[in-house]
């Protein structure tokens, strides 16, 4: 590594073979640093080497290859013809650096791959380049422009084709069109797919929201089609309407969203969706709207409970407001009340505290909340209310601290922790986690598991082991968004606890740790109300040895891909 540092000063042929010759090292920081020498020798007739490097799986290696071109500056030439075209990975690389070193468009342009990547990350980089592409188009004659613009507008009907496909990501697919909404062909495109009628609803209600907000001047046939669907026979036909007029940030539907927002005869979850967009204009909320949001948050379903205490995270609430949103903090489930405290960290009037602390003192889910975001809001409170806080607070830690030395009494077997011996745990009758987990498929596609708490098909990449013990140990400490859990009580009196796997505006279907979902008449309801209790079974610590659970947490930390 040292040698082809102090290599990378001498200029002659033979040094440069030499440290051509070191590319084939086996060991990374010497391929590093053998290009990064040849990089400072500047010697163009290299140049084939260091491409080959351009696309390495290791992205030091990649990186370096990178450097070493770039510092040809505006004398770098990349011969395109020596790179295979279905290599994405050089390619793609190989034009960036092109780009960077110099104006090269014309140079550029005509090696764009025909064929969509299939990695995320190389369709990101294809976009950047486009990007690069158009920052340099004064450089380019009429014909390349027009041919680039022709490229952009393919790109994009690709695009369309892939999205419905599954082929390409949203956020993929959001970014070229907010970088190129504004080129003729693109235009062009988005005209032709959201005047036909025949196209997907879905596809043209998503071309239009992205549009939208890329500023991109909404045309009346657009707009009237849109309110024609707003008032269709067909319910779905009305609601992927009302969802896409609710996306777009403009004021042209304002009225309608106004109507469907106070009208009692609407359903809530639709007239939630109004308010949504209402606040896309502006995020102070009108006194009916208000008086909806805090009866959907302590009173709806499931899905209108949690949405309507976003909405209200994220408004602009007057001081009156704000003090009757405390009175939803005692019956919160543990994922509204998490987004309802943020709306009291600002400075608040003794009141306004006074009726948080009352709120929260009687908070169904207040272990759910993180002690620190509860600090965050108190430090600032009148002298007179520090005794109040202090005591909360102190609650807080008493039972965090109970549960760390739960969890520092069990950590330090994790070391033993045999994964083999924990996929026997997983799938034992003991443990039950099969029951409601997948973690993967067998190879005829059939799932290892049942999907009804989350997919721990690839835990270990995301959670520590010592995240993983605290989800086995305390389970309703981690309950994950899109999983809380909720107790269903009957007008006969009969209690389900469970998962919402499907609420309509008739019925509300629960899957309970156990046995088959169970499906009851809303009219049959007497109470749905969040649960702080996860369906997953507390106690797996008496049920199971320790030496088991640390084969478990080995196991689960195992599944990275």
């Amino acid at each position: 590594q040292a040698a082809c540092h102090v290599a990378g000063m001498n200029v002659s042929t033979e040094v440069t073979d030499k440290l051509v010759r070191c590319l084939a090292d086996n060991e990374p920081s010497v391929v590093r640093e053998a290009l990064a020498a040849l990089g400072r020798m500047k010697n163009a007739k290299v140049i084939p080497d260091l491409l080959k490097y351009l696309g390495s799986q290791h992205r030091e290696i990649s990186h370096a290859a990178s450097w070493a071109l770039l510092q040809f500056g505006d004398k770098l030439r990349i011969p395109f013809h020596r790179i295979d075209r279905d290599d994405h990975a050089t390619l793609l690389t190989a034009q960036l650096v092109q780009l960077e070193a110099a104006p090269s468009a014309s140079r550029v342009l005509p090696t764009f791959p025909t064929s969509w990547p299939h990695e995320p990350r190389l369709q990101r980089l294809l976009i950047n380049n486009y990007a690069a592409v158009q920052k340099q188009l004064s450089t380019l004659n009429a014909d390349e422009q027009k041919h680039f613009n022709a490229v952009l507008g393919n790109t994009f009907t690709s695009l369309t084709s892939l999205l419905q496909h599954e082929q390409a990501t949203d956020d993929i697919f959001d970014d070229f069109l907010t970088r190129f909404v504004s080129v003729e062909f693109v235009r062009q495109q988005i005209g032709t797919i959201l005047s036909d009628n025949n196209q997907p609803r879905s596809l043209r209600s998503k071309i239009l929201t992205t549009a939208a907000r890329a500023k991109m001047e909404l045309q009346p046939e657009w707009v009237a089609s849109l309110l024609a669907d707003l008032d269709a026979t067909d319910i779905v036909v009305r609601r992927e309407a009302l969802a896409t007029i609710a996306a777009i940030p403009s004021a042209i539907f304002q009225p309608q969203l106004t109507e469907i927002a106070a009208s009692p005869t609407r359903p809530p979850g639709d007239r939630l969706t109004a308010i949504e967009g209402l606040m896309n204009l502006q995020r102070s909320l009108s006194a009916d709207s208000f008086a909806l949001l805090v009866d959907q948050a302590q009173r709806g379903g499931p899905g209108e409970a949690v949405r309507a205490s976003r909405l209200l995270s994220s408004a602009s609430l007057t001081a009156e407001q704000l003090i009757n949103v405390a009175p939803i903090l005692p019956v919160a489930g543990p994922q509204q009340l998490n987004d309802l405290v943020l709306l009291f960290k600002r400075k608040l009037a003794p009141e306004q505290a006074s009726a948080f602390l009352t709120g929260l003192e009687n908070a169904r889910s207040l272990n759910s909340l993180p002690m620190i975001e509860v600090s965050e809001v108190v430090k600032s409170f009148p002298v007179e209310l520090h005794d109040r806080a202090n005591s909360l607070l102190d609650r807080m830690k008493a039972a965090e601290q109970e549960k760390l030395l739960k969890l520092d009494a069990v950590v330090e077997l994790l070391k033993g922790g045999n994964a083999a011996a924990g996929r026997e745990v997983f799938f034992s009758e003991k443990a039950k986690c099969a029951t409601c987990h997948v973690v993967g498929s067998k190879e005829n596609g059939e799932l290892l598991g049942k999907r009804v708490g989350p997919d721990l098909t690839t835990i270990g990449a995301n959670r520590s082991s010592k995240d993983l013990l605290e989800s086995i140990l305390f389970p309703s400490a981690t309950i994950v968004r899109q999983y809380e859990p909720y107790t269903l009580v009957t007008n006969d009196g009969r209690s389900y606890s469970g998962l919402v796997i499907k609420d309509t505006s008739e019925e509300i279907t629960i899957q309970q740790s156990t046995g088959d979902p169970i499906t009851v008449l809303r009219s049959d309801i007497e109470e749905l109300v969040p649960s702080t209790v996860s369906i997953m079974p507390k106690g797996l610590d008496e049920q199971l040895t320790s030496q088991q659970i640390a084969d478990l947490v080995s196991w689960l930390q195992s599944l990275k891909k």
